[in-house]
């Protein structure tokens, strides 16, 4: 393999290290905010995060391109092949299993703040179910942001 590719494979690493740890710190900001019952921090919080998660997009693009372009998987296993000739204490296999353990913690973090805002979605429409008069068969939004409009009309005294 060439370490030329190596070394560019590895700067695109500790460029998606940097972009992870941003990200992971904006997750526990809008983790905060949730707990906090912050709610207009959230929509530039979410903004911020956007822009994160568009970098990390682009440097996992040309580290896909990278190994496709030495016929490698683009996985874990074409990057154990592309350093496969390196010792097993060497900075760019630290630095990629480094990165591997931040994808996921930013995983995890998404899921604990993705439920957040469900519990907060769902107690939302049931507030709303008592104050119209109307009960909600399914959430008004679902995971992933779907909208889901089937409201029943009751009156409130039924509420």
């Amino acid at each position: 393999i060439d370490t030329a590719k190596q070394k560019l494979f590895s700067d695109l690493v500790d460029k998606a290290i940097i972009a992870s740890r941003q990200l992971i710190s904006m997750l526990e900001t809008e983790f905060d905010a949730l707990t906090g019952n912050s709610p207009g921090q959230l929509e530039a919080i979410v903004n911020e995060k956007k822009q994160y998660l568009i970098q990390i997009s682009n440097i996992m693009e040309e580290q896909n391109s990278l190994l496709a372009s030495l016929q490698l998987n683009r996985d874990a296993n074409g990057v154990a092949t592309l350093y496969a000739n390196l010792p097993e204490d060497h900075v760019c296999k630290q630095n990629w299993s480094k990165l591997q353990k931040l994808a996921k913690t930013m995983a995890e973090y998404n899921i604990r703040n993705g439920i957040l805002v469900s519990q907060h979605t769902d107690n939302t429409r049931r507030a709303l179910d008592i104050l119209t008069g109307h009960q909600s068969e399914q959430p008004v939004y679902q995971y992933g942001g779907k909208a889901v409009s089937a409201r029943q009309s009751k009156s409130l005294a039924y509420a």
